[in-house]
């Protein structure tokens, strides 16, 4: 699967350092009414369908006195999502860079890859813990709620889950309440054991601030692992839609930064959505789920080991 990018769930070691001081209300609000909030939201969408793309500057130590070099990279992605089902791409938009092109899909039962400079396709029954194979917005948006761990999962279907939220519900705790971002916010501490292997227990804190007037999205959320913060994650644009009878805040552009020990920012990501490619809870065909066979030169069952199509010498 594409990790490449993918990379960036560094992010989901870590972050607190929230600089406002602005109280907005006296009286601890009623946390679980605030975590219902955030699972409503996510389970208010059937279908999405949206285009954006993904830039990552990566800082390059360099020999003492030659100075740090940037990595940049970018990829342009679609995402489709209907009910569990997905369909999902990425390419490198620059010619004169390394080439990269990538689609993944599940249709129910089987999910698959497509390699089109290869011409191969690669299918398989068993879910991988990214199973998108790219970042996906609204995920990432709330990835302070997934329980961190080797079998933990990066999905819209995790984070749909009721035991996720009750999880969440039973270790957070209140924190402070302030103006953030230009939003009336509730932060609240989430604390995570983790156990690296190899490793001796760790503990992380996602620190997330959730704002009052966009139905308690998440507007930042920042990690720290075992007191020193690791990363940040900010909401720097959004366009707020009417799915049903409620208000749908719709992340058109998110910034994370990851930072080293000593403070200073190794990496940087950002996610900047289409406006005019979102689409939620509108008909899908169910034939966009399916990669088809005429695609690939050769087609390869994972579980079978054996190939369904093979290229002809």
């Amino acid at each position: 699967m594409y990790n490449r990018t993918y990379n960036m769930f560094y992010l989901i070691a870590a972050v607190l350092f929230l600089n406002s001081t602005i109280t907005f209300a006296a009286v601890e609000p009623n946390l679980s009414d605030i975590l219902d909030q955030a699972s409503e939201h996510l389970n208010s969408i059937s279908s999405i369908r949206y285009s954006s793309s993904i830039e990552t500057i990566e800082t390059i130590k360099t020999k003492e006195g030659q100075g740090n070099s940037l990595k940049v990279e970018q990829i342009d992605q679609i995402f489709i999502y209907d009910r569990g089902k997905y369909r999902a791409s990425v390419a490198s938009p620059d010619p004169a860079e390394y080439q990269f092109q990538r689609e993944f899909a599940f249709n129910g039962y089987i999910y698959q890859e497509l390699n089109p400079y290869q011409s191969s396709l690669n299918i398989t029954r068993k879910r991988s813990l990214v199973p998108y194979g790219i970042m996906e917005i609204i995920t990432t948006s709330y990835l302070f709620a997934i329980q961190p761990g080797p079998n933990s999962e990066f999905s819209l279907e995790t984070l749909r889950k009721d035991t996720v939220w009750q999880n969440v519900k039973s270790i957070a705790r209140y924190h402070s309440q302030q103006e953030i971002m230009g939003h009336q916010c509730v932060v609240l501490r989430i604390p995570y054991s983790v156990v690296p292997p190899g490793a001796t227990k760790r503990e992380l804190v996602q620190v997330v601030a959730f704002a009052e007037d966009l139905n308690w999205f998440p507007v930042r959320f920042e990690s720290e692992v075992d007191g020193i913060i690791a990363s940040r994650w900010e909401l720097t644009k959004y366009v707020v839609n009417r799915v049903g009878d409620s208000k749908f805040v719709m992340p058109l552009s998110l910034k994370g930064i990851a930072f080293n020990s000593d403070g200073e920012i190794w990496k940087s990501t950002t996610l900047v959505v289409k406006p005019e490619s979102v689409e939620i809870n509108k008909p899908i065909p169910e034939e966009i789920f399916t990669i088809d066979f005429s695609l690939a030169e050769t087609v390869w069952d994972n579980d079978a080991q054996v190939f369904l199509k093979q290229k002809r010498e």
